[in-house]
């Protein structure tokens, strides 16, 4: 029974749901219904003549009004063919225009052709009545652009007034009329502006040249006063006049600076002459008074750039550069015993690293150059270099000798009387993994040379040589390496490189084939070595796996600055001492 009794509502809320449904849709057509009516209903209108006349007018009376007003409108187009219409023939017109206004408004008529007739009939009024005016207006606009153009300020001004007037009156009074313009209004009022600002303009100019006479003539109180005036009137100007072509907001920051700078003239004249002094004072070696009047001109460059911002004078960089002197000034005897200490560290690195003074002066010399920086932080005389570089060897301490040893060892002479030595083969790991701390290289071995090394990295292998030996490392140029080459004529190329037909492709130990003439091991074959040429770096020498037909040819490529390494290239240097 239950399932019964599910069913039988199971059926009637269908049958509900679908009657729900039903009543929606009905109600929704009907609406659709009404609302097309209503739209079709407006396209049998007032269109036509359908109007519902005023109760207190009879409808005869109103179709009366109406055909007189045509009547008149006849009787005056008949006129306006005979031509020369006159003020009577156009009263005629003005007639049927008051009939026409008349019986719309009487009759609440919306039809409209009759609207349009009305319209029509008082732009032809207008037209024939303000014919007169425009042809005047026309005329001025051609007299005040002409006066404009000639500079005639003061008649462009006066001209421009008056058609801005007359063409306010023009369409205000004949607003349907074809002469009708609010385009040309707006130019009249916007040459108004113009040529108002222009007296002013003129004013600003001529100030402009008393306060260069002034300038000239060294009479400065006159100038600023002049200055004032010049940004007075210029701003004003700039706020009234915004939309001219006078208004100019840098010509105000040109005056203000020029102001400012005649201010601040006197404190740049004394900062000149504190600096003079302070040179002079260096030049004698008394760095203390020197610094004091270094540091008088800070002070007074500080109060500029407070004072007279604006100014050109007033200058974040120049209080900086006067920092930089006071605190080298300062720092100069501290940094005298810093160069002492770095000559005798120097000596003792170019003869070998191994005395026992080296780790007590570096101790030495980098307390000091912690005291500088931390006394006289703007001093320009201690470099980054010089620090790092102290640290540096401080970090190696007892393998300064080893890496003397290694380095002074392999170096021979580029070519006969050259102070220039060069490495007499390429760079092995241990010597580089002993400098840089890492080897990049592939193929590991101690004796192998290094490889897989970037430029940058080459670079700063050099320069920590530097560093160590006290002396000048760098990379060979092309024209040092073709001189260690030397002649080629009747050499065994097998014999002095490992190459691709002797190699096995792969690098081998430094200094395992037999040396060139002049005592150079692997100048050809083994790794392509980094170059320079000029200010730019090249790759030269060929590699394990150039055949020795191209090594005859000592081959070289440009590279770009970011050279990363590959395994078949490595390098070897040249030492000079420093200069």
């Amino acid at each position: 029974m239950s399932r019964n009794l599910e069913t039988n509502l199971t059926h009637k809320h269908i049958f509900f749901s679908q009657m729900n449904l039903g009543k929606v849709a009905i109600t929704f057509f009907a609406f659709a219904v009404v609302l097309g009516l209503a739209y079709a209903l407006t396209f049998f209108g007032a269109r036509g003549g359908s109007y519902e006349p005023d109760e207190n007018y009879d409808s005869h009376v109103l179709l009366e009004k109406l055909e007189k007003s045509k009547k008149l409108e006849d009787k005056f187009y008949e006129r306006q063919k005979l031509g020369n219409v006159t003020d009577a023939d156009v009263d005629i017109l003005d007639e049927a225009i008051l009939i026409l206004q008349d019986y719309i408004t009487s009759s609440k008529t919306q039809d409209r052709d009759i609207h349009a007739r009305l319209f029509k009939l008082r732009g032809l009024s207008q037209n024939i009545r303000g014919k007169a005016e425009a042809e005047e207006i026309a005329r001025l606009a051609l007299e005040a652009d002409e006066a404009f153009t000639s500079q005639n300020m003061m008649l462009a001004l006066d001209l421009y007034t008056k058609l801005k007037e007359k063409q306010q009156r023009l369409n205000k009074l004949y607003p349907d009329s074809e002469y009708y313009d609010v385009r040309r209004l707006a130019k009249a009022e916007q040459m108004l502006r113009l040529v108002s600002a222009a007296p002013l303009d003129s004013e600003i100019q001529d100030l402009q040249r008393q306060i260069d006479f002034a300038m000239k003539s060294k009479r400065w109180n006159e100038a600023q006063k002049l200055l004032q005036q010049a940004i007075e009137k210029q701003t004003y100007l700039n706020k009234e006049f915004a939309s001219t072509s006078f208004a100019n907001f840098s010509k105000v920051r040109e005056f203000e600076v020029e102001l400012d700078s005649l201010k601040a003239a006197p404190i740049e004249s004394e900062i000149k002459e504190a600096v003079e002094k302070a040179g002079n004072l260096e030049k004698q070696g008394d760095f203390k008074a020197a610094a004091e009047s270094y540091s008088f001109a800070y002070e007074r460059q500080k109060e500029l750039n407070l004072l007279f911002a604006k100014s050109k004078y007033s200058s974040d960089a120049n209080l900086r550069k006067l920092e930089n002197l006071r605190d080298t000034a300062l720092s100069r005897d501290l940094y005298s015993q810093i160069e002492k200490g770095r000559g005798k560290l120097n000596a003792l690195l170019l003869a070998g690293g191994a005395s026992d003074e080296i780790p007590n002066l570096i101790g030495d010399l980098l307390v000091k150059c912690e005291t500088l920086k931390k006394s006289y932080p703007a001093s320009t005389l201690l470099s980054e270099d010089d620090v790092l570089s102290l640290r540096f060897l401080s970090y190696l301490g007892s393998k300064l000798p080893e890496i003397n040893k290694l380095l002074n060892d392999s170096l021979l002479p580029i070519e006969s009387g050259s102070s220039a030595k060069m490495l007499a083969t390429e760079v092995p790991q241990k010597l580089y993994k002993m400098v840089m701390q890492e080897n990049p290289s592939r193929n590991v071995g101690e004796d192998l040379p290094v490889e897989t090394v970037s430029l940058e990295n080459v670079q700063d292998f050099c320069r920590r040589l530097s560093w160590i030996s006290a002396k000048m490392v760098r990379l060979p140029s092309r024209q040092d390496y073709y001189k260690a080459v030397g002649n080629l004529k009747y050499v065994d190329l097998n014999a002095i490189s490992w190459n691709a037909g002797n190699s096995g492709m792969k690098t081998h130990k430094v200094a395992t084939s037999e040396s060139n003439i002049k005592g150079f091991y692997d100048l050809l074959g083994n790794v392509e070595e980094y170059a320079t040429d000029d200010s730019k770096f090249g790759i030269i020498g060929g590699s394990s796996q150039t055949w020795t037909d191209s090594l005859g040819e000592v081959p070289y490529k440009p590279i770009s600055a970011d050279k990363r390494g590959d395994r078949m290239l490595g390098f070897r240097v040249v030492v000079e001492d420093k200069k």
